[in-house]
């Protein structure tokens, strides 16, 4: 298929929104953290199945347990944050999340559960301590027209994702998994650099621990909670689920997978800078609405694909709807976290404790149900999961009706 990326080039140029020196350099380094990550991504789950023998309840727990210490540990990562600083935060979660990638290089000479269990504590330490606080800056600096931004910000790291999964696909090919976990953490230790030109934000988590969960649970930010716990569950699904399905359709060929990821991103990228700017120019809330039904009817319609050309077919029209989905999606979220004032970065930890509970109730019911359904089952429930997102349209829309009432939103 040819592209004329010329004219994807002058739109992006065209389109291109103004940036601050605080977001080029943030976006620098999450491009270089995204590159080292994406070598890997899609294959992790994939890796560790084989680790297992090909048995899905050790690589569901292991993840389960994961998600579990998240919960939990998010309040005492933000508190850390609060004393380290949002740029040094960032810092040591991202050499621990390039730590997550060389700990797999002692399989083979460890036991096999002393090497999860490092690899589940580096990237317990990159989660607490790099998300909030890089949410907390990026809501800071992207400014009013978060749904372009988030458009083209994406479309950058996408030109580099259309040859990283044919890369990785070829690398494991060739020489295996070790030679690629090295290049991952290689690459996200050089997206240190740009993090040190980011200029400083001063937050302080103002929670204490009980008070974390106390608010994430009042009623009035119910609507919050099952938002992000509904888009947690989703992405589990889409994490481990869907790349394993594409293992067994492939019959373990890793070319052919990343073949197929590449050819999804090219066709995806083109679609997103249209949807970023219709996002900015009409209501999200609408983008939103017709987005996640489209995106739940992909998840169905994946459960029944038995063919190459149909996982092609099927996997190319679910990336787009997820664009239309995503980026209405994405904006809502940092107006929320930019309301919120001064709770910005207590927003946003409550977010990734809900992503968090969403994840873990998903994989606690895909154990449950993993005898007595076929694994394509799971794609139900993320289509289930998905239209539950809706929810953060009704709190969007609450929180407009309020807008003459106040002039500053508190989250408590």
């Amino acid at each position: 298929m040819f592209i004329r990326t010329s004219t994807i080039h002058q739109y992006a140029r065209k389109n291109k929104p103004k940036l601050s020196s605080g977001l080029i350099w943030l976006s620098s380094h999450r491009f270089l953290s995204q590159l080292g990550s994406s070598l890997f991504g899609l294959f992790l789950p994939i890796f560790l199945y084989q680790q297992f023998e090909g048995q899905l309840e050790p690589l569901l727990g292991f993840f389960l347990i994961h998600a579990i210490l998240s919960i939990f540990l998010h309040p005492f990562g933000a508190k850390a944050m609060s004393w380290l600083g949002l740029n040094r935060s960032m810092f040591i979660g991202t050499i621990s999340y390039a730590c997550f990638f060389l700990s797999f290089l002692g399989i083979g000479n460890l036991p096999l559960f002393w090497v999860l269990f490092l690899a589940n504590i580096f990237l317990l330490i990159w989660r607490t301590l790099y998300w909030p606080p890089y949410h907390t800056e990026l809501t800071q600096f992207m400014g009013k027209r978060c749904g372009q931004t988030i458009a083209w910000l994406s479309n950058i790291a996408s030109f580099i994702g259309i040859i990283v999964p044919l890369i990785s696909g070829f690398v494991i090919t060739e020489w295996g998994y070790p030679l690629l976990f090295v290049f991952a953490a290689v690459i996200c230790l050089f997206s240190l650099i740009p993090l040190l030109y980011v200029p400083l934000v001063k937050e302080e988590y103002s929670f204490g621990f009980r008070q974390t969960y106390k608010v994430l649970f009042e009623k009035k930010h119910r609507a919050l909670f099952y938002t992000y716990a509904a888009e947690g569950a989703e992405n589990e699904v889409g994490l481990l689920i869907w790349p394993l399905f594409l293992f067994e359709m492939f019959k373990g060929n890793y070319f052919d997978i990343g073949f197929l990821a590449t050819c999804i991103v090219i066709a995806a990228m083109i679609f997103r800078f249209i949807i970023g700017k219709i996002t900015d120019k009409r209501t999200p809330n609408r983008l939103l609405h017709l987005g996640t039904g489209l995106y739940a009817f992909g998840w169905i319609v994946k459960a029944f694909v038995t063919t190459a050309i149909q996982i092609f077919i099927v996997a190319t029209y679910h990336s787009f709807v997820m664009i239309l989905m995503r980026i209405p999606f994405n904006a809502l979220f940092y107006e929320r976290a930019a309301d919120a004032g001064h709770y910005v970065d207590e927003y946003t930890v409550l977010r990734e404790i809900s992503l968090n509970i969403g994840k873990a109730c998903m994989l606690i019911f895909l154990l449950i149900i993993l005898h007595s359904f076929n694994l394509t089952f799971a794609f139900f429930l993320a289509a289930i999961a998905s239209i539950a997102m809706n929810f953060i349209s009704k709190i969007h829309f609450e929180d407009q009706t309020k807008a003459s009432a106040s002039t500053t939103t508190a989250l408590p």
